[in-house]
């Protein structure tokens, strides 16, 4: 009838146009009309639609107000009511108007409010319930079986709630829902996946949140896709499906999944078979742990112990080759001290020119194996990158631009400012050569509450340029020793291998995150330290004539540094080891003693400790080329001790001993660049010098 009434309507005369400017504009009938369908034809289908709608929200609004059941319409984020059915407005004693002026915990009791917020859905489509205690309007308590189905209309979300008054149930009965209700929401609370899985349709029959947000469908979603479709490689379900016919059961199956967003995620499955009395069909309870984390936390662990073992090749090369640059550097200095020809003078010069430079790769690689000696105090990063800046702009060049991003609320660090430095100089040189034409170079620090890795408060130093950006391979690859993308005898492969032993001396971790063409960014995580001044021993006072002790087990650098000590005037005495030293001191009084820290028997660190208990004031100076337990140098006493890194030039050794000599009478505190820097401790911070 309603059709014929609108027909007889559009023959009359009055334009079409006018008819339907308030219709709307999309109605669903008419996608299954051709376009070349009569205006008329299309106005009354849109009027009939029109009508379909009406009718259908009347039909909700009726079935809302007659159901029987007390039922509330209420807002998902503020919880206020927004209507109740009359059966609720008989059964608590509220009119309509004061249902929505409340919310709907006051139908609860104060002290219940928390197991209410327990009863509520977490996710929007997964309904829930609960048996509950309401109170009527003159405060009658009265049980209630509550069920609280989410939904979401014109992107707000809703629920609806029936309660189904419990009051005449008998005990068995509520205590079974009670029960029911509980296990509902561990599941649906629970931080891992838990599912039902038909194994006759191959389909999901029951999903708890966790799964649904981890895998990044909706419970419809997950319910419609294929089982196959979710397993990345179709042989590992196979190998579940044969495990689970053969025991039963599964345990720790660790396999891939598929998420909505097409990214693959590792995860653990775990699960037993179990058959529907009713319908015969099998089933798994499953249940499903990510590892992506763990994962990641792992691969990390890995890398570090893959550095930490070319590290120790590293230092151990260092170490060898820094003890034949220092006998070819004495060998040269004391050839130099007689008269020689110009040309055969300049010579010399040339050889110990090639052996600085030698002696700064092995510097690197002692950086890279963490085995270098650092001056580390507490710094501010911020002004560390601010004095910095201007050497970082000539090294990138006119056409890289600088802009710094510096959090003042970046905490202080304990880290040689020096090696900081140098750590932005090798950042910036690497940012240069992967911006050939130019771009932009940005230095930032923020804070961060913690680290997975560093276990406490971080500043982060990043460096983002706008380069080529790095593939995966290279990303694997960029702070080992001697690996380059530079194709130029000129690279040396030792610039990211220095960054990442000089963080990682300075118990911090670098990562790198970039793709090709997208540039790259170097995140530097840094542990907080209290701002506090560092000052070390400053050696005062004098000594006439002195005798020396020698102490390394290098054949040749012993030599040398015997011949260049004797020839400036002191009394000089050489022994290969530390067992010799000791029977040295016990014939002789020596006034100073020069050690070498790695030594077969008794090195000089125990040298040191063992002298020290017998002459309390005893000036040392400690060479090496690399100390591998460099940590236990933080506990010898600050007075009388210096160290001197290989190689070095005899000057430098001979200006240390006059120092310690002249000063051994007494000490004042004083900052001085020649005495010995120690490694903050792990377990107790950093150490107050």
């Amino acid at each position: 009838m309603l059709v014929l009434s609108r027909l007889r309507e559009l023959n009359t005369p009055t334009p079409i146009l006018k008819q339907s400017h308030s219709l709307p504009r999309y109605s669903p009938s008419l996608r299954y009309l051709p376009e070349s369908s009569t205006p008329k034809l299309r106005v009354l289908l849109q009027v009939n639609d029109m009508a379909t709608a009406s009718f259908q929200a009347y039909l909700r609004s009726f079935l809302f107000r007659s159901n029987p059941i007390p039922m509330f319409l209420y807002d998902g984020n503020t919880l206020r009511i927004l209507g109740a059915n009359d059966a609720a407005v008989a059964r608590y004693g509220y009119t309509n108007k004061e249902f929505r002026t409340m919310s709907i915990q006051n139908l609860r009791s104060s002290s219940d409010a928390q197991a209410f917020d327990s009863a509520l859905p977490v996710d929007s489509e997964i309904p829930s319930c609960s048996l509950s205690t309401h109170f009527t309007r003159e405060g009658m308590p009265f049980s209630v079986d509550v069920r609280i189905r989410p939904f979401v209309r014109l992107r707000r979300k809703l629920f609806l709630m029936s309660a189904v008054d419990a009051s005449a149930w008998d005990n068995e009965r509520l205590k079974l829902l009670r029960s029911e209700g509980i296990q509902q929401s561990l599941v649906n609370h629970c931080p891992f996946g838990i599912y039902r899985l038909n194994l006759t349709t191959s389909r999901f029959e029951q999903a708890n949140p966790a799964l649904l947000q981890f895998l990044g469908y909706s419970f419809e979603e997950l319910c419609s896709i294929d089982i196959p479709d979710l397993y990345v490689e179709a042989a590992d379900r196979n190998r579940l499906l044969a495990e689970l016919h053969t025991t039963g059961s599964v345990g720790d199956f660790e396999t891939r999944f598929r998420k909505k967003d097409g990214t693959a995620v590792r995860v653990h499955l775990y699960g037993y078979v179990c058959t529907d009395a009713e319908t015969g069909h099998r089933y798994v309870h499953g249940y499903t742990v990510d590892l992506t984390r763990q994962r990641e936390l792992e691969e990390r662990l890995s890398h570090a112990h893959r550095m930490e073992t070319v590290g120790r090749l590293a230092g151990g090369v260092a170490h060898d080759f820094n003890n034949i640059t220092q006998s070819i550097s004495l060998a040269c200095e004391l050839a130099m001290q007689d008269e020689l020809a110009p040309a055969v003078q300049s010579k010399f010069l040339e050889v110990m020119h090639q052996t600085a430079r030698a002696a700064e790769v092995t510097r690197q690689l002692l950086a890279f194996s963490r085995l270098q000696v650092l001056h580390p105090h507490v710094v501010n990063v911020n002004e560390c990158v601010r004095k910095a800046l201007p050497m970082l702009a000539r090294a990138v060049g006119v056409d890289v631009s600088i802009e710094l991003k510096l959090d003042e609320e970046t905490g202080h660090v304990f880290i040689d400012p020096d090696q900081l430095a140098l750590v932005l100089m090798q950042l910036a040189d690497n940012a240069r050569n992967a911006m050939p034409r130019g771009g932009a170079l940005q230095i930032s620090t923020s804070s961060s509450p913690g680290d997975p890795l560093l276990f406490g408060p971080c500043a982060v130093l990043t460096v983002t340029d706008t380069g080529v950006g790095m593939n995966e391979h290279t990303l694997q690859h960029i702070f080992e020793p001697f690996f380059s993308t530079k194709e130029t005898t000129l690279a040396n492969g030792l610039g990211l291998s220095t960054v990442h032993g000089i963080i990682a001396q300075s118990k911090g971790r670098i990562e790198c995150v970039s793709s090709p063409g997208k540039g790259a960014a170097f995140n530097i995580y840094l542990p907080v330290a209290a701002a506090q001044s560092t000052v070390i021993a400053k050696f005062k006072g004098s000594r006439p004539a002195s005798r020396v002790l020698l102490a390394e087990d290098d054949p040749i650098v012993n030599k040398h540094l015997s011949h260049a000590i004797q020839k400036a005037g002191f009394s000089i005495d050489a022994v290969r080891n530390g067992e010799q030293a000791l029977a040295a001191f016990a014939r002789l009084q020596y006034h100073l003693l020069i050690t070498d820290i790695v030594m077969p028997k008794i090195g000089g660190i125990d040298l040191t400790k063992q002298l020290r208990e017998r002459f309390p004031g005893l000036p040392v100076v400690l060479i090496s080329g690399y100390s591998e337990e460099m940590s236990i140098l933080e506990h010898l006493p600050l007075d009388n001790t210096c160290y001197l890194q290989k190689p070095f030039a005899v000057s430098k050794l001979i200006s240390t001993m006059h120092t310690l000599l002249s000063q051994s009478q007494g000490t004042e505190t004083e900052s001085i660049g020649s005495t010995l820097a120690f490694h903050p401790s792990k377990k107790t911070g950093p150490r107050r010098e």
